[in-house]
């Protein structure tokens, strides 16, 4: 697959620093895959220099730059905004344990309740991974709960030696922010972040409802499928901030330094801080920012934002001033793995007056993915119904072929089922999930579901015909 993508049908696009050739850009995008929804913003020092949405957002409606969009990771940044301000003005200090702060943390491991600092969970270095642990919450619960939730949880390495992205290190944090105000997430961070950056729009509580909030939309074989989005409370802090175009253009000129009028809601010095790398190796991560050197070494700090129905992506070249970001409405593991990075990176490069190549080929491995599991779904059928003839040599064989015969039926399917999570969790850096699986790639789980259902019927039917020859006589136990 990943070799189709590369290869086919890549068609170059001389680039312009004329923003008006990201119109075309987008629209193309859309076309070739289908997304129902795109809102770009560009920012130059403290101006927005473009801000536009496509295509449709909130019950059919047009897209607009007040339309709401789950940003889903974007959050941490604005966690760890919360925490650095908490850290300037003296009321915590992050190089002190969690406990400190939170004296019922707990994980599966007692150096690690003991010695995990709040630096530690905010550059994503607490040992904890995403691979051995799932969270199994409802929607309806707290931070609090959220991070009673990890006393099982088991760490990989020791705090401060590796990277492993961690959600719920990000939960902790927010709960962090509670403990030490003494307030409601929600309420700290409308009062001390979005209210002074003008952020009048975004939502952090579901409550009451949400006015223009976009629909969401998952993809079934190319095609958007509309879906609700569920909002899991216990993870606000890590994922699930709601936010509009405008809003995120506010944002991302405070986090490039660029409006002075925004020095009171933390110094550029943490801001700097933020992003900073915490290890020598790759990945490189600072406190909710990935900080990487890409086009002829510019500094880029970015991060993106994955939710069962909606992307989003923030890069930042500090070093020219330039902020850029995408939101979408619809989401998938495979575009997630080749659209959205391809259009994020061309974007940028777009902004930056170089050229960049725009893949059209993605309908195509669509149409191939799609054509396979036609073909293994018409091919299984037709070896149930030719099970009978087929089956009648192997019983000539003796029972022990009869056995092998069945126990394959059955147990590859259950094979099938641990190496599709395996590639899956390696996919995503995550622990498997049917719920996450099933929102990210449910065209794929049910193409599975069905060739798992029509083995399982093939086995049975060979257990029947294995009877009546007992029945006859034929074969003997």
């Amino acid at each position: 697959m990943v070799v189709i993508v590369l290869f086919l049908g890549f068609r170059h696009v001389e680039a312009s620093p004329n923003y008006n050739n990201i119109d075309t850009m987008i629209k193309n995008y859309m076309r070739d895959f289908n997304i129902p929804g795109i809102a770009v913003i560009v920012t130059k020092g403290d101006n927005v220099v473009y801000l536009k949405s496509f295509g449709i957002g909130h019950d059919n409606k047009s897209l607009g730059k007040d339309t709401k969009m789950y940003i889903g990771s974007l959050s941490k940044s604005f966690t760890a905004l919360a925490i650095m301000q908490l850290e300037e003005s003296g009321k915590i200090d992050i190089d002190k344990p969690v406990k400190t702060y939170l004296p019922y943390f707990k994980v599966n491991n007692n150096y690690s309740t003991e010695n995990i600092t709040v630096r530690h969970l905010l550059n994503q270095t607490s040992g904890m991974s995403e691979i051995n642990n799932i969270s199994k919450l409802k929607n309806t619960t707290s931070l609090r709960e959220g991070v009673l939730d990890l006393k099982k949880a088991r760490p990989v390495s020791k705090p401060g030696d590796e990277f492993h992205y961690f959600n719920p290190n990000y939960v902790i944090l927010g709960a962090i922010v509670e403990e030490v105000t003494g307030e409601k997430y929600e309420k700290y961070m409308k009062e001390n972040i979005l209210g002074p950056l003008g952020m009048k729009n975004t939502v952090l509580d579901i409550k009451n409802g949400v006015t223009n909030l976009s629909n969401g939309f998952g993809a079934f074989a190319g095609f958007p499928v509309k879906r609700r989005e569920e909002f899991i409370k216990s993870a606000i802090s890590a994922g699930f901030i709601i936010s509009t175009p405008e809003d995120i253009s506010k944002y991302i000129i405070f986090q490039n330094k660029t409006n002075k009028t925004f020095r009171n809601v933390l110094s550029y010095r943490n801001i700097d801080e933020m992003h900073k790398p915490a290890l020598r190796t790759k990945p490189y991560y600072g406190m909710g920012w990935f900080i990487n050197e890409k086009y002829n070494n510019t500094k880029v700090v970015e991060h993106n934002g994955e939710l069962k129905n909606f992307h989003a992506d923030i890069v930042l070249l500090p070093e020219l001033d330039y902020g850029i970001s995408v939101m979408t409405n619809q989401n998938h593991v495979l575009y997630d793995i080749f659209v959205y990075p391809e259009l994020r990176e061309n974007l940028t490069k777009l902004v930056l007056g170089t050229s960049y190549k725009n893949s059209s080929t993605f309908t195509v491995v669509y149409l191939l993915l799609i054509t396979v599991g036609i073909i293994t779904i018409i091919v299984s059928i037709y070896i149930i119904i030719r099970t009978k003839k087929l089956f009648q040599k192997t019983i000539e064989k003796g029972l022990k072929r009869v056995y092998i015969s069945i126990i394959i039926d059955v147990i590859m399917p259950i094979i099938f089922l641990v190496m599709f999570s395996y590639f899956f969790s390696k996919m995503v850096q995550t622990g498997f999930s049917f719920e996450m699986i099933w929102g990210l790639t449910h065209d794929l789980v049910i193409w599975f579901l069905v060739i798992c259902i029509l083995a399982f019927i093939r086995a049975l039917y060979k257990i029947l015909i294995l009877h009546e020859a007992i029945k006859k006589g034929i074969i003997k136990l």
